[in-house]
């Protein structure tokens, strides 16, 4: 087979694998090489110090050296090629800078740069990570290094000795060098993508994490087709590994791993409006022979030797072999499943066959993507797809950490989201509301489910009724055991949660009412006056002193301010950084909520639901009243600051 011969890195997401895999590889020989050069350089203006000629000053050529061993410890930090290459670009340009500065005085300065100008662009050769960074970085420095040479004069022997050093011998063999070791770096890592398309369990880091089969080598035979006839050898089923002892419908099935056995551990998630278990994740434990559990932190530990896709695979085979057994037969089992597993070639099938052969349907199982370990959006959208096309759901954990953004989620649209433990407990800015509410309608409205995971006190259960939350998962709920639990107590905190909520909505309703009463009736007040006839700051008199009063106004049938603004005692002039948009005569307001209701009730005082100010920059609340006057139809209203902590806020908020 010739297959890893003609494939290539066309497709953009090879390509940036491949780059990273580079990036990774020759990191480590990057740094050695450029400390390396750090220290010649200074021996270099050692020897210098030794010439007897006027030089230029140390304050120059040892700031060169500086620099130069910065940008050696920028290496490790570099996250992506491009960043790498632009490090080496100006790591070359500075030590030709650094030469330069050093040959200033001496008699034959030909004799200090000649052999630097062949060497360096020799040895960086193999540390540029693409053709097009050893293009940049190589035009860059012989454009530098002609000026230089160029800036000398030089009989007609030397120059001709010094052009072939420069032209016929080391920008050719700097060539040779980079694109010889460019193209064995890619064949190795073709070789390593046909393994593991073959194999079908490729690490989220690309390397090849098992092997496939036996295939001997003939005399003469390229290494190339040798991934096909293995694969041909009887296969490795690393997806259903072997119980160990006993039928696992009698107990929890036993898998060997390493030298501890995988075990199953169930936590319940509930409906908060059926108030029932709907499903339970399943999570991966390790148990030592004499059933003591492994700590999760040796147990998932990074190792060298260990293929991370490999024992998430296993996991899912683990749980499955449990699931048919402990799981009620109405429920969904959730299932963690890491990013590079979820895109892998073919382990949708696989997953597919696994989950049919356990005795379940792919429709019972919801596969949590583990949001926090990041992964290709594009890819994650086209894996989503085939594996609905299955009957599976797909939900998405941990959304509020790691590269969590709405935009993925909009992208590979899971039927759940699963909250991060955090947001249940994450409050606004300023008036310290929980932001679980808005965050939950938001989701809904783009068409998911939510879970919020973490729910550990009645508080942030109550919290999560509150807030429309579909399921809810959590050690208050129910802690991750082999065992499913009984759940007539949890029943009975969910009813206590919708009690208390019940109790709170009529007490918030009448603390908010009685807060903004007396703004409602000063508000009439005004109205009446200015139908008498009477001028703006005389009719609002009375409602600008009141505590919260920031301002009181009066807006046109199409919601522009008539006249100015009748400021109360919370107006205050410290919003420098909303200046643009401070000025509200400045807008129209018709688009506000406290505009729309007025008018559609006139002569009645209307009060809004809590709102970012652009005039203030606070929370506030606005009394409005639409009413007829000699002038037209109008709306007048007063913004009141609602920023203090403690106040009461809508029921419906």
């Amino acid at each position: 087979m010739s297959a890893i011969q003609s494939q290539h890195l066309s497709e953009p997401s090879m390509r940036e694998r491949f780059h990273q895999r580079s990036l990774e590889h020759q990191r480590p020989l990057s740094v050695v090489t450029m400390a390396f050069t750090v220290l010649t350089f200074l021996c270099m203006v050692v020897a210098r110090q030794l010439v007897g000629t006027p030089a230029a000053s140390l304050g120059y050529r040892l700031p060169c050296a500086l620099v130069l061993a910065l940008l050696a410890l920028a290496i490790p930090l570099a996250k992506s090629a491009r960043l790498f290459g632009a490090i080496g670009v100006a790591y070359e340009l500075v030590l030709i800078g650094g030469l330069a500065l050093n040959a200033i005085g001496v008699a034959h300065p030909l004799a200090w740069l000649l052999p630097a100008l062949v060497v360096i662009p020799i040895c960086a050769a193999p540390l540029w990570l693409t053709p097009v960074h050893f293009l940049i970085g190589n035009a860059l420095f012989y454009a530098a290094a002609v000026a230089l040479l160029l800036g000398q004069a030089h009989a007609r022997e030397v120059d001709a000795v010094m052009w072939t050093w420069v032209i016929a011998i080391g920008a050719p063999t700097a060539a040779v060098v980079h694109f010889g070791f460019y193209r064995l770096r890619r064949n190795h890592f073709l070789l390593e993508s046909q393994l593991a398309q073959l194999a079908a369990i490729e690490r989220p880091d690309g390397h090849a994490g098992a092997s496939l089969g036996v295939a001997e080598e003939e005399r003469g035979e390229s290494l190339t087709p040798l991934p096909e006839r293995a694969h041909r050898a009887p296969p490795f089923d690393a997806f259903a590994p072997r119980a160990q002892g006993g039928d696992s419908r009698a107990g929890a099935a036993r898998y060997r791993w390493e030298d501890f056995h995988l075990i199953s551990h169930f936590q319940p998630l509930y409906s908060l409006s059926h108030r029932k278990q709907v499903g339970f994740e399943a999570l991966l434990r390790g148990e030592h022979d004499d059933g003591t559990l492994v700590p999760p932190v040796e147990m998932f530990a990074p190792k060298p030797s260990r293929d991370e896709g490999a024992l998430d695979r296993a996991s899912h085979a683990v749980h499955l072999g449990n699931a048919r057994r402990a799981l009620p037969g109405d429920a969904w089992l959730f299932l963690n499943i890491l990013p590079a597993t979820f895109i892998g070639d073919g382990y949708c099938d696989q997953l597919t066959k696994i989950v049919r052969a356990s005795g379940l349907e792919p429709e019972r199982v919801v596969l949590e993507i583990l949001e926090s370990h990041g992964g290709s959006v594009d890819d994650m959208s086209r894996a989503a797809e085939r594996y609905r096309q299955h009957g599976f759901l797909i939900a998405v954990d941990d959304f509020g950490a790691g590269q969590s953004n709405l935009d993925r989620l909009l992208r590979i649209r899971p039927d759940l989201v699963k909250l991060d433990g955090e947001l249940i407990r994450a409050t606004a800015h300023g008036t310290e509301q929980p932001i679980l509410p808005k965050l939950v309608s938001l989701l809904h409205q783009a068409g998911m489910l939510v879970v919020v995971e973490g729910v550990e006190t009645a508080e942030e259960l109550i919290l999560a009724v509150q807030s429309n939350v579909d399921f809810a998962q959590g050690y208050l709920l129910g802690r991750p055991s082999a065992e499913i639990a009984r759940p007539e107590s949890v029943h009975r905190q969910i009813d206590d949660a919708f009690d208390v909520i019940a109790q709170g909505r009529a007490q918030q309703h009448a603390l908010f009412e009685s807060e903004v009463e007396p703004y409602r009736l000063a508000t009439l007040r005004a109205a009446e006056a200015l139908r008498a006839g009477t001028v703006m700051d005389d009719a609002f008199a009375l409602l600008a002193t009141f505590e919260r009063c920031i301002s009181c106004f009066i807006l046109d049938d199409i919601g522009r301010q008539i006249g100015h603004e009748v400021r109360g005692p919370a107006w205050r002039e410290d919003t420098a950084s909303l200046q643009p948009v401070a000025n509200p005569r400045d807008a129209r307001w018709d688009h506000r909520p406290y505009f729309r209701n007025a008018v559609l009730q006139p002569g009645k005082a209307i009060t809004s639901n809590p709102y970012l100010s652009l005039a203030s920059g606070r929370p506030c609340i606005a009394v409005t009243l639409a009413l007829q006057l000699a002038s037209g139809r109008c709306v007048i209203g007063v913004e009141l600051d609602w920023s203090a902590r403690g106040l009461p806020w809508p029921a419906g908020e």
